[in-house]
C-alpha cells in the first residue's frame, strides 16, 4: 500500500484525501519528534542538558521509534527494543548560569518551544482535516486531539472538536456545563434545618452551640446565628453536589461529618485538649493552627473575621474531606488542590488553606496570593523563569509541614488541567488512588500511561497557553 501511494506521488497523480491522509499521518510523528529534538539540541548547546532531556523524552513519546531522540537519551536498539547504550554517556544536568544569562536562555527557550509546539499542532490539524475530508470521523478527531496536545491554544483544532472557551480556558461543552453548574446558583442547595439535638462538643466544652443540619453536614457554632449557619450549610451542600457531579462518584460518606466553628483561640485550645487524641507535640502544633481537621470532626475558630471567611471554609474543608474519602488521602497535592479548586470555582476565594499562600514567590508585594485571580499570572511567571515547584517533590509530599504555598497553587493548576483536558480518565484516576500505596504515580501510569515527568511536560504546555494573557 505504501509503495503504491509513493508511486502515485512520483508519477504526479493526484491523491485522494484518504490516500493523502495515509501518507501524512505516517510522517506526522517523526515531524513532531524532529521539532522537539531541535529544541533539545538548542538547550544542550546552551549546556542545559537536564532540560534538553525533557524535550528528547517528549520526542520519544511523539515517535517511539525516533532514532535520533533515543541516541540523545543514551539508548540503542536491542533485540527487545530500545535499551541503555553503555558506550553513550550523555550529560544529564543543567550547567549553572548567571542569573541574567539564564533569564535570556529561558526567554529564548519559551519562544522556541512554543514555535515548535505550534508547528506540530498545525501539522496534526492538517492531518485531521484530510481525514475529515475523506469521511474518516474517528481518525480526524484523534488527529485534532493530538494537535491540541501540543498546541492547546490552537483555535482551529479546538473548534473542529466542538470545544468552547470559558474565560481563558478551552473545554468541551460537557466540561463547560459542569463548570457552569459548580459556579452556579448555590441557593438552589438545601440550607438544612435547625438541629435541637444534644451536642457532644457543646456538652464537653460547656458551651451552648447553635446547630444546623442537612443530609450530608452538621455545622455548629459557639457564636454564629441560625441564618449564618444556614448559609454555610447551603454552601457545603452545593459543594457536595458539585463534587459528585464533577466526578460521577458514589456518595463518599454515609455518616455526615460535624463542622465546629468557634469564636477564639481559647475555645480552640480547649477543643484540642478535649478531642485531639495525638501526642503532646501534635496537640501543641494543632493549637498554633487555625483549626483541626480529623474527619468526621472538623473545627476552626474565626472570631470577628468577615462572613466570607467562614463561607470559604464551608467550601474548602468539605471539598478536602471528600477528596480524602475518594482517593484515600495520601496525596496532599490532590487533597489541597481539590479544596482550592472548588473554593475558587464556586466563589473566587482561597482564604483557607493548609499552607501559607504568602510563600508562593511572586516577588510582587501588591499581589494577594490568597486571591485565585492572581494564580494564572503567578504560574505564567514561573514558567517563563523556570521556577515552578518540582513535580516529584510536589506529588510525593506526604507531610503538611513539607508542603508550601507554591506547591498548593501548582496542585490547583494540575487538577484544572486534568479536568479541562482529560476528564474522561480523571474519575478513574482519582478512584484508583485509594487502592494504591503511593501518592498518585501508580494510578497515573495505570490510568493515563504517564510518568510524573510526562504529566509535568503536558501541564507546562497547557499552562503556557492557558495563562498566556494573564496580567
Amino acid at each position: 500500500m505504501r509503495c503504491a501511494l509513493l508511486a502515485l506521488v512520483l508519477f504526479g497523480q493526484d491523491l485522494s484525501p484518504a490516500d493523502e491522509y495515509a501518507l501524512r499521518v505516517r510522517k506526522a510523528p517523526a515531524f513532531a519528534a524532529g521539532k522537539l529534538v531541535s529544541v533539545g539540541d538548542w538547550l544542550a548547546d546552551k549546556d542545559q542538558h537536564g532540560s534538553a532531556r525533557v524535550e528528547f523524552r517528549r520526542a520519544v513519546a511523539a515517535d517511539p521509534d525516533h532514532e535520533g531522540a533515543h541516541k540523545r537519551l543514551g539508548e540503542r536498539r536491542g533485540d527487545a527494543g530500545w535499551e541503555i547504550d553503555p558506550g553513550l554517556r550523555p550529560r544529564v544536568t543543567n550547567e549553572k548560569k548567571k542569573e541574567e544569562e539564564f533569564a535570556r536562555i529561558r526567554a529564548d527557550y519559551v519562544k522556541k518551544v512554543t514555535e515548535a509546539e505550534r508547528a506540530i499542532g498545525l501539522e496534526w490539524t492538517a492531518v485531521g482535516n484530510l481525514a475529515e475530508k475523506a469521511g474518516m470521523k474517528a481518525e480526524a478527531e484523534a488527529a485534532w486531539r493530538k494537535a491540541i496536545e501540543y498546541a492547546p491554544g490552537l483555535e482551529s483544532a479546538r473548534k473542529k472538536l466542538g470545544h468552547e472557551k470559558r474565560a481563558n480556558l478551552w473545554m468541551t461543552p460537557e466540561e463547560k456545563k459542569i463548570r457552569d453548574a459548580v459556579a452556579g446558583d448555590r441557593t438552589k442547595a438545601t440550607a438544612g434545618a435547625e438541629d435541637a439535638g444534644k451536642s457532644d462538643v457543646g456538652t464537653k466544652m460547656e458551651l451552648a452551640l447553635v446547630r444546623q443540619a442537612s443530609e450530608h453536614f452538621l455545622i455548629e457554632s459557639s457564636y454564629l446565628d441560625k441564618a449564618a449557619l444556614a448559609d454555610l450549610v447551603q454552601r457545603a451542600e452545593h459543594t457536595w453536589t458539585s463534587f459528585h457531579a464533577a466526578f460521577g462518584c458514589a456518595p463518599v460518606w454515609k455518616n455526615r461529618p460535624t463542622i465546629v466553628i468557634l469564636r477564639d483561640k481559647a475555645q480552640h485550645e480547649k477543643f484540642v485538649d478535649l478531642f485531639h487524641k495525638g501526642s503532646d507535640a501534635e496537640k501543641a502544633f494543632t493549637k498554633k493552627s487555625a483549626g483541626w481537621n480529623a474527619f468526621p470532626l472538623q473545627e476552626c475558630f474565626t472570631g470577628d473575621k468577615p462572613a466570607v471567611n467562614n463561607q470559604d471554609y464551608a467550601i474548602h474543608y468539605p471539598a478536602q474531606a471528600m477528596a480524602r474519602q475518594l482517593t484515600g488521602g495520601r496525596a496532599l497535592w490532590v487533597v489541597e488542590g481539590m479544596a482550592l479548586w472548588f473554593s475558587d470555582a464556586i466563589q473566587d476565594t482561597a482564604i483557607w488553606a493548609c499552607v501559607s499562600l504568602a510563600s508562593t514567590g511572586t516577588g510582587d508585594p501588591n499581589r494577594n496570593n490568597r486571591d485565585p485571580k492572581n494564580w494564572p499570572f503567578l504560574i505564567k511567571g514561573w514558567l517563563a523563569d523556570g521556577k515552578d515547584p518540582d513535580i516529584n517533590a510536589l506529588v510525593k509530599c506526604t507531610a503538611w509541614a513539607e508542603f508550601d504555598g507554591a506547591e498548593a497553587v501548582k496542585a490547583w493548576s494540575l487538577l484544572d488541567f486534568l479536568m479541562c483536558e482529560h476528564r474522561d480518565r480523571l474519575s478513574a484516576f482519582l478512584a484508583d488512588m485509594k487502592a494504591q500505596k503511593d501518592t498518585g504515580e501508580a494510578s497515573l501510569a495505570k490510568t493515563f500511561g504517564w510518568t510524573l515527568a510526562e504529566l509535568d511536560a503536558r501541564w507546562r504546555t497547557w499552562a503556557r497557553a492557558a495563562y498566556a494573557d494573564s496580567k
